[in-house]
């Protein structure tokens, strides 16, 4: 369910890393790992595994895929709902960092899929590059021709031409890729914690335009300078602090330019998930893990707009 501020009262300490706050990232995780291993459709592994075997076309994978848009931005928000001091906000600020970065944090789950691994077939993709979903068990109980199924590229879902421009899809590609094998080999819960800062990568002037109360300004710098000392301090423990402090610098620069991909991504449509926190349940939805939190704005969808 939700998480705890561990050290709420104390002023935080860049060297000394609890195991108050370890048991705190591991539940980032956790959370994430419960939404996307439950609540991703049958239909889009399916969609994956037909199109391997010829059986649709990339069209029409494509159009499944689409249609599960709606399922795919409701297990977004329900993550984004579950993260770190998402509780502290008002349901104005709530939905302001949902529509504003909400297609961010997919990128970086995407990019992550496509490029955190080595993998050769899909079963050791999602052993390995840290996204956990339901895949693998979809392909042995449902699909076992699948097991040597290869690895699911970008290629396999962006096909030029796909953006408005070739230099677009060049930069929306070098970006994940970028981003992805940054995370390579990296511990998995770096992602989770990437996430969290990227929702809640709102600057001062941003704040300030859109007419934030005070309150909700104070929470969320606070939410943004305790997951980055958390996130470096993590690093370090990791790979040591001369390393910790270039992958930082480094991630955060990456996530500016995830940025700059929603941007292309909006400029076509082809490739976007929008978060629609006026319709956010969609048909049919796929069942809210165990000790996830759903969201007053799943119910109350008119409260505190933006």
């Amino acid at each position: 369910g939700q998480i705890q501020d561990p050290i709420k009262y104390n002023k935080i300490s860049e060297f000394r890393f609890t195991e108050e706050e370890i048991k705190w990232v591991d539940k980032v995780k956790v959370n994430m790992s419960k939404c996307t291993k439950s609540m991703i459709r049958p239909a889009l592994y399916k969609a994956m595994v037909d199109a391997w075997r010829g059986l649709i076309d990339h069209k029409e994978m494509m159009t499944i895929i689409a249609a599960g848009r709606p399922a795919q931005a409701y297990m977004h928000i329900l993550i984004m709902a579950n993260l770190p001091y998402f509780c502290d906000l008002s349901s104005r600020a709530q939905r302001y960092l949902m529509k504003s970065n909400g297609s961010v944090c997919l990128e970086l789950m995407t990019a992550t899929f496509f490029f955190a691994h080595n993998a050769k077939t899909i079963l050791e993709q999602e052993k390995t590059c840290g996204l956990v979903t339901n895949f693998t068990a979809y392909i042995l109980n449902e699909a076992p021709y699948a097991v040597n199924m290869p690895a699911s590229t970008y290629n396999n879902f962006y096909k030029s031409p796909w953006a408005v421009s070739i230099e677009d899809e060049q930069r929306h590609y070098r970006t994940q890729q970028l981003v992805g094998e940054s995370m390579k080999g990296k511990d998995h819960r770096v992602m989770p914690l990437l996430y969290a800062l990227a929702f809640f990568a709102v600057t001062e002037a941003e704040m300030n335009e859109i007419g934030l109360s005070t309150e909700d300004k104070e929470a969320i710098k606070k939410a943004q300078d305790h997951l980055g000392v958390i996130y470096r301090r993590f690093l370090k423990q990791q790979h040591g602090w001369k390393a910790a402090t270039g992958y930082a610098l480094s991630h955060i620069y990456y996530l500016s330019r995830l940025k700059e991909n929603v941007s292309i991504g909006m400029r076509t449509q082809n490739h976007i998930v929008k978060i629609d926190l006026e319709n956010p349940v969609p048909e049919n939805p796929m069942p809210i893990p165990e000790d996830i939190v759903a969201p007053a704005i799943l119910t109350s969808t008119q409260e505190g707009s933006i």
